[in-house]
């Protein structure tokens, strides 16, 4: 099973994504989780792919880049 602490950081960088964010994990957010994007990067992209499969017109009408 998943950590559900990664699963919120996940939420929480892909929002950042989703909003237009430039960085979306910055050296601020590895301070105040204390958690590095390597560390949730897999449920990050778990994340990303069950929207883009859920969600397909509007995932792919975001032109956001790839971070």
């Amino acid at each position: 099973m998943a950590d559900p602490y990664f699963i919120a950081c996940s939420i929480i960088a892909y929002t950042r994504k989703y909003m237009g964010v430039s960085i979306i994990w910055r050296q601020e957010m590895e301070l105040l989780t204390q958690t590095t994007f390597d560390q949730f990067k897999n449920q990050y992209f778990t994340l990303e792919s069950k929207y883009r499969e859920n969600f397909p017109d509007h995932a792919d009408s975001q032109n956001y880049p790839d971070q």
